[in-house]
């Protein structure tokens, strides 16, 4: 699916990397999101299902930003089929004190285990570092996500630290990761 465009319209043309391409979602993508979010299988054992309707995820594809925004995670050579999601956004409450972006990504489980979610990660950061006068990019993690975690350490990012007991999933609070990069790091990748 091609999402319509306007001339007046910033939304970034796909992100295509050797394997997956990153669309914009638009919004005959909503009713997909809501879906899959909601869906436990979907979001697997390290997020709790996010069930949202699909005029809320409407209402946030409407409104993207520079500092917010959510694609679709497609395999180039099946047509294009829909695989996950992905985004980045600003977790700072305080903008003009704090800056960066922090990005994130849902691969369906027919797909992982593949490589797509580092693919993913390497074209949010060339886009965002290519794209936007952005200093630092994060991901959290849930500690035990060994997979997310090797991810993240192959496009060049670095574990900063443990934010102890902060995400509170499937009834308990876990430990969460804090990952890295500074555009600087970014440069100088191999």
């Amino acid at each position: 699916m091609v999402c319509p465009r306007n001339a007046n319209d910033l939304t970034p043309r796909a992100l295509r990397g050797r394997d997956v391409l990153l669309r914009p979602a638009c919004s005959d993508d909503a009713r997909r999101l809501a879906a899959w979010h909601s869906d436990p299988d979907f979001v697997g054992s390290f997020f709790d299902p996010w069930p949202e309707s699909s005029d809320a995820w409407e209402e946030r594809i409407s409104t993207r930003t520079p500092e917010e925004d959510t694609f679709l995670i497609c395999e180039r050579n099946s047509g294009e089929k829909p695989i996950g999601t992905a985004g980045y956004w600003n977790p700072y409450t305080l903008p003009r004190v704090f800056r960066g972006l922090e990005i994130w990504y849902k691969v369906h489980p027919s797909s992982r285990g593949r490589g797509v979610a580092t693919q993913t990660a390497s074209l949010l950061l060339d886009h965002l570092f290519n794209s936007l006068p952005v200093e630092r990019i994060q991901a959290t993690v849930v500690s035990a996500n060994e997979a997310s975690r090797r991810a993240l350490l192959r496009v060049g990012m670095q574990c900063e630290g443990i934010l102890r007991r902060v995400y509170f999933l499937h009834g308990t609070y876990v430990d969460v990761d804090m990952f890295s990069i500074v555009r600087e790091e970014w440069n100088t990748r191999a």
